[in-house]
Parts: C-alpha cells; sequence; structure tokens
C-alpha cells in the first residue's frame, strides 16, 4: 500500500521540502559517514555506519516515534550499506535486535529489521528474524544513566532457535553503549553460536 502511494503521490524531500523522494540526493549525502569498528565492554567491535545527527538522527526517530514511518529508515540502510565494501561480511547470518512484544504491537514494525534486511541483501546473507526475541520489557535506553542501561538489558534477550555453531552479525540503529548490543551477543554465544559480530546504523559520539 505504502508503495502504490508513493506511486500516485511522490512525495517531496522529508528535509528540504522540495525535490521528489522521501530523501533527495542532496540530503542524503548530508549523512555523516563513520564506516569503522567502535569497540564496547574491552572485547567487542560494533561496526557503525553513521554518526547519529542530522538525517541520520531524524530518520531513526521517524521509525521510532509517531507516525512510525519507516521509508526513510529503508532509503537510509540502503544508501549506508552502499558505501561499505562489498567483502566485509560473509557467511554470517543476520539476527534483529528484538523488540518487545508492546512496542511491536504499537509500531507495527521492528527498525532494526529494516536495517538487517538491507544488510542481508548487500551481502546475501540470510535472515535470522526469529532466532533472538526481547523476554522482557526494558526502559528505552536513552532515558538511562551508563550504569542503568547495562541493569536494564542484561537477561534481557533469549535465543529461542538452535544457533549452535553459526556465525551471526547482530544489527540494530544506534550504538552508545553497546549495553544492548553486548547483552544480545551475550546471549547468542551462550546459546552456542561460534561467533557474534555487531553492526549498527549509526553511533552517538
Amino acid at each position: 500500500m505504502e508503495n502504490l502511494l508513493n506511486l500516485l503521490f511522490p512525495p517531496k524531500c522529508l528535509f528540504c521540502k522540495k525535490e521528489k523522494g522521501i530523501i533527495c540526493a542532496s540530503c542524503l549525502a548530508k549523512a555523516k559517514p563513520l564506516l569503522r569498528d567502535f569497540t564496547v565492554f574491552s572485547n567487542f567491535a560494533i561496526y557503525c555506519l553513521f554518526d547519529y545527527s542530522s538525517v541520520v538522527q531524524k530518520c531513526i526517530k521517524l521509525s521510532k516515534y509517531p507516525p512510525y514511518s519507516f521509508s526513510a529508515l529503508r532509503v537510509l540502510s540502503a544508501y549506508g550499506v552502499s558505501l561499505m565494501p562489498k567483502d566485509k561480511y560473509s557467511k554470517l547470518i543476520v539476527v534483529p535486535i528484538p523488540m518487545s512484544k508492546k512496542k511491536m504491537k504499537i509500531r507495527g514494525f521492528n527498525h532494526a529489521k529494516v536495517i538487517s534486511s538491507e544488510v542481508a541483501h548487500r551481502y546475501g546473507l540470510a535472515c535470522g528474524n526469529s532466532i533472538l526475541i526481547r523476554k522482557k520489557e526494558t526502559t528505552p535506553q536513552y532515558k538511562l544513566s551508563k550504569a542503568l542501561r547495562i541493569s536494564n538489558v542484561e537477561n534481557a534477550f533469549k535465543a529461542v532457535k538452535p544457533v549452535f555453531g553459526m556465525k551471526i552479525l547482530l544489527v540494530d540503529d544506534i550504538c552508545t553503549a553497546g549495553s544492548t548490543m553486548y547483552f544480545a551477543r551475550k546471549t547468542l554465544l551462550e546459546a552456542g553460536a561460534l561467533e557474534v559480530l555487531g553492526f549498527c546504523l549509526s553511533r552517538k559520539l
């Protein structure tokens, strides 16, 4: 339905309000690439595409708060992964950080899944969207101190499908302290995953 509406009524850029398209090429080019690994919790490197600011920040917020639009996030994600080396990833299962049932009911989609689908498409990887679940409701991380962010997501995840011997790429939208990714990774490793790498659309510097 969304694609049909866009075809019948081509949207104007969310940022400049002039050019056609959810995000025009000029505004998309304002997203600041990072394209590098950031180490969190001493031994876990998370690859981050963009600085969490301007265009990137707005696209992510649009996907997480009313009116819950993911079109801009999909465009940004596709653009971001197109900047990466074609041989960056291989033989991995792409797993998005899961949302709670409550948030999924409100938004209707998982923003991390939108990003992970673009990563999987870029590298020809399989998606494991139902491998990991969030088994408890958690407070949004941005509302908490660094110490509370750790306790907030500790023991929040559960692997509900076999992962023994798998190599997994965990995907999320924002990396700040890295707590969410760290504990999701810990859950998968304890369930038998051979290796778990991290990937985030943006990094809050």
